[in-house]
């Protein structure tokens, strides 16, 4: 494995890469890659999208055919009704979940628990986009903040949320305003409650990610866990 520690049902790993580095060597990265996942990149209008594509996804077999044993160029992947991606060969319990933003892609592991994982890159955002998409209580928590902490608050209500419905596997087909996560940056991070029938399969738990500067994260798993982060070169 690497000396990457093995992984059970109460270890997450968490690895982080860098998107904005130069693809020397590109053919090696798309070699791996299924023909879906290279008609996929081709269709990118720019050449930094579909770069930044290449290298998530080359990136993301390599790391899974450690946990697998498997070659990464043979992992096949599925999805679920609403599209949520999952291993479909070789058979495994393993269970990931993908994120990335500019310049940072992430990928959280876990053996026999559905998880997610969302990052995002800090930068100014309206009020708007808040009333938009937070609940009530969580506008409510974003009004006592100001300047840079509002805008931390924000992320880590974004993320949070995010998180939560990628472990769930429904996207948005739940309402982000339809149940409350913690904004305030002095309260551990949670999900509140549940309302409107955001009907949830797990009590999710949330921790915040740290991976680098000027970028929000959170991870939500579906019981305690010990986290492990790697910085993938």
């Amino acid at each position: 494995m690497n000396q990457i520690e093995h992984l059970t049902d109460k270890t997450v790993h968490v690895h982080y890469w860098d998107l904005q580095a130069s693809l020397p060597d590109e053919a090696s990265h798309l070699g791996l890659l299924s023909r879906e996942e290279c008609d996929r990149a081709q269709r990118f209008h720019f050449l930094n999208h579909r770069a930044h594509y290449i290298l998530a996804h080359a990136n993301m077999r390599r790391i899974l055919s450690r946990y697998c044993d498997y070659p990464a160029e043979q992992l096949k992947f599925g999805s679920d009704v609403f599209g949520k991606p999952r291993l479909a060969n070789p058979a495994t319990d393993i269970h990931f979940n993908l994120s990335h933003t500019e310049g940072l892609c992430a990928i959280a592991i876990q053996s026999k628990r559905p998880l997610g994982i969302d990052i995002e890159r800090i930068r100014p955002i309206e009020n708007e986009v808040a009333k938009m998409h937070f609940s009530a209580e969580e506008l409510h928590s974003l009004q006592l903040l100001n300047g840079e902490a509002w805008l931390n608050g924000f992320y880590r209500c974004w993320t949070s949320k995010e998180a939560i419905l990628k472990a769930e596997g429904v996207g948005l087909h739940i309402p982000l305003d339809s149940f409350d996560v913690q904004v305030l940056p002095d309260a551990p991070p949670c999900l509140i409650r549940a309302r409107d029938g955001a009907r949830f399969h797990h009590a999710w738990q949330l921790r915040q990610l740290d991976l680098c500067p000027g970028v929000a994260g959170t991870l939500a798993t579906s019981g305690e866990a010990k986290v492990s982060v790697f910085k993938f070169d």
